[in-house]
């Protein structure tokens, strides 16, 4: 039986021919037996796969737990995310709440400009008066405000009329005494 060889093959192809495969070494066709660059001469064992570089088989050991790579580090049975490898592109929508955040882990420099106004603070909250506007008013003299019963200036504009007045009345009745 004549075999008819390819005319034109590259380097490292290889014919096949009733059962039988040869290999272009490029210049000749070689007869590849067993464990020739063709298929390994042993089977493969329990664990193990069967590799090619291109030109060469050979048996090799599974890797168990295998090294990860790109976004992922650790091995296959404890991988975990590369640092940096998920950012806010990544987060789903409403995804991320206070159950998922340490506490103290935003603080003002993470919040955005009016992200917090006066709706958003609790009664209880607590803040310190000199945290108010200049924060030259302590929280015991904020405190006092408490015990106005109306408008401060009122009430100390009201204060001093009075006490002129009893000065006043106290001048008057002095004079009249003096002067008899």
């Amino acid at each position: 039986m004549a075999i008819n060889f390819p005319t034109s093959p590259s380097v490292n192809d290889v014919f096949t021919s009733s059962n039988r495969q040869w290999k272009w070494d490029g210049e000749s066709w070689q007869s590849i037996r067993a464990g020739e660059g063709g298929l390994p001469s042993q089977s493969g064992q329990a664990g193990e796969f069967l590799q090619t570089d291109g030109t060469t088989l050979s048996w090799e050991a599974v890797v168990t737990d295998p090294t990860m790579g790109g976004d992922l580090t650790g091995t296959a049975s404890n991988a975990h995310l590369a640092a940096n490898s998920v950012d806010s592109d990544q987060y789903v929508d409403g995804s991320i709440d206070n159950a998922h955040l340490a506490d103290d882990a935003v603080g003002a420099d993470e919040l955005a400009s009016n992200a917090v106004v006066d709706a958003s603070i609790a009664s209880g909250a607590a803040i310190d008066a000199t945290k108010i506007a200049d924060g030259s008013v302590t929280s015991t003299e904020f405190q006092y405000i408490n015990t106005l019963s109306s408008n401060a200036q009122t009430q100390i504009t009201n204060v001093e009329t009075l006490a002129n007045a009893a000065a006043t009345k106290g001048f008057s009745v002095a004079m009249s005494i003096a002067l008899g």
